[in-house]
């Protein structure tokens, strides 16, 4: 099922990957939503339809470091920088901490060109 559709949040929480409930990779989600999330990793030796657990190992926010969160996922596609995957949050408690380190962590995203220039015109113009 695609999730490209759903608002994705630039992030910056640094996983461990699991297959077969062996840590095989650590890797960064660089941008998700509740529903799926684009891993970046040098891990190459994974395949689509491959049931996977990522586990967040640490985060910005101090108020949620003592969760353990792993989530496990399916990988949904692969490129050489990473992997796409679709997660299969199973409970409300995993759901409210998986979204509250998403959202208080968020980056600010890139700019693009005409963003730029569009806000640089409003303050010159006032």
């Amino acid at each position: 099922m695609e999730h490209r559709c759903t608002n994705r949040y630039v992030s910056d929480l640094n996983i461990q990957i699991y297959q077969d409930k062996m840590p095989v990779a650590l890797g960064r989600i660089k941008n998700a939503s509740l529903a799926g999330v684009f891993v970046e990793t040098e891990f190459r030796n994974i395949d689509c339809e491959r049931q996977v657990l990522l586990e967040i190992l640490h985060n910005r926010n101090n108020a949620f470091k003592p969760h353990r969160i792993k989530i496990p996922a399916l990988v949904a596609h692969k490129g050489n920088n990473g992997f796409g995957a679709e997660l299969d949050i199973t409970s409300q408690e995993q759901a409210d901490l998986f979204a509250g380190l998403l959202f208080t962590q968020q980056l600010p995203e890139p700019k693009t060109f005409a963003q730029v220039v569009c806000s640089n015109n409003k303050i010159a113009n006032g």
